[in-house]
């Protein structure tokens, strides 16, 4: 068995070690610390045994936290965007312009988005949802 630089047990893109038969799945891969990132990991195995190709890295991580103010996050940072796409277009709209939030009274926060523009379809790389404590 192999380690990262990080300290996890390194896996192909099947969660195989080394040893073809044995998988790895969830915290210990380094690919996620959440419940439903060690469900498809399990998702994963369970198809690629089956036969069927399936990848755990082309999969988008979800990030959410659950506090007040809540935090949710999807898909490339910016960061990430610049050095994989090269181009792109960053926006945000305040919730204040939500019709939903409006509805709810939770006005405060924004959106936040991140699309490339090389695509010409403007894929979606990356949406933030922060909503500010009131």
């Amino acid at each position: 068995m192999e380690l990262t630089d990080r300290g996890f047990i390194q896996t192909n893109k099947k969660l195989q070690i080394t040893v073809p038969h044995i998988y790895v799945v969830g915290d210990v891969n380094g690919r996620g610390a959440f419940t439903h990132t060690s469900v498809h990991d399990g998702q994963v195995i369970t198809h690629n045994l089956k036969g069927e190709e399936w990848s755990a890295e082309d999969r988008y991580m979800v990030y959410s936290m659950f506090i007040d103010p809540p935090l949710g996050r999807v898909g490339l940072s910016e960061e990430q965007a610049k050095k994989e796409s090269g181009r792109y277009l960053m926006g945000s709209m305040p919730m204040s312009s939500i019709s939903r939030a409006k509805e709810k009274d939770e006005t405060d926060g924004l959106v936040k988005v991140i699309v490339d523009t090389q695509t010409g379809w403007g894929i979606l790389l990356r949406v933030w949802h922060i909503l500010p404590k009131r």
